[in-house]
């Protein structure tokens, strides 16, 4: 499922590009999964290129959903980020074909509410091993980030859906 990540994190790298208070670099705005059990590892390439830099973790851990992405782009302002935000999330909602599985396409979904500006999808059918994908978009100032949880069920994936947005609203 991460490989797949990862090639639409590249294929989507050439679509989208990029100060309000918060953090000051890229890395500063992910999240601490620590506390579900989490451990994270810095990646590359990022699915965003922020003027002002950007950052990605994997997130992994044992019991289900084990699986979590976000990546940050910092841009010089608001209406930077809030095109690069329009660009992003409107890509997101028509995934490249097979990326996740054969025939697989999002729906919009209930999103946390949190940011400027929030989109949420999750995949329509489950993968071959009964997971579906939760991306979520979001604004914060001059910052974007996109979060991917993969879980089997939204009972499953709220929480780290959450615990993300949460923690990015307190930047």
């Amino acid at each position: 499922m991460f490989l797949a990540l990862a090639i639409l994190s590249v294929a989507m790298l050439a679509g989208a590009c990029g100060g309000s208070g918060g953090p000051t670099s890229a890395s500063d705005w992910l999240p601490d999964l620590k506390a579900l059990g989490f451990t994270g590892a810095t990646q590359s390439p990022a699915l965003i290129n922020g003027d002002k830099g950007s950052a990605v973790e994997v997130y992994s851990r044992a019991n289900p959903p084990g699986e979590a992405r976000v990546d940050v782009a910092l841009f010089k302002n608001g209406g930077e980020a809030a095109t690069a935000f329009a660009t992003t999330s409107t890509q997101l909602a028509a995934l490249p074909p097979g990326l996740f599985g054969a025939n697989a396409t999002q729906e919009k979904t209930q999103g946390t509410g949190k940011g400027d500006s929030n989109v949420s999808y999750v995949t329509k059918t489950p993968d071959g091993s009964g997971n579906r994908v939760w991306t979520d978009t979001y604004r914060f100032g001059d910052a974007v980030v996109v979060a991917f949880v993969i879980a089997k069920d939204e009972t499953s994936a709220a929480p780290v859906r959450e615990s993300i947005a949460d923690q990015l609203a307190k930047k």
